[in-house]
């Protein structure tokens, strides 16, 4: 049986977001709609790097 991940993946990708992994295993998901699919994801990217890193001031 081929699993439906890459395909999953691929979509998220393409349309500014992308499945949340742990250990291997799809937990959810991230989705940004309303701007190009590049900005996007790159505002996802800025957003997740706040919350784990956050500037300390």
């Amino acid at each position: 049986m081929v699993s439906p991940l890459p395909s999953l993946l691929y979509a998220f990708l393409a349309t500014g977001g992308f499945s949340i992994l742990i250990h291997n295993e799809v937990k959810g998901a991230i989705c940004v709609s309303g701007l190009e699919h590049t900005q996007n994801h790159d505002l996802i990217i800025q957003a997740l790097e706040a919350y784990l890193y956050p500037k300390q001031d």
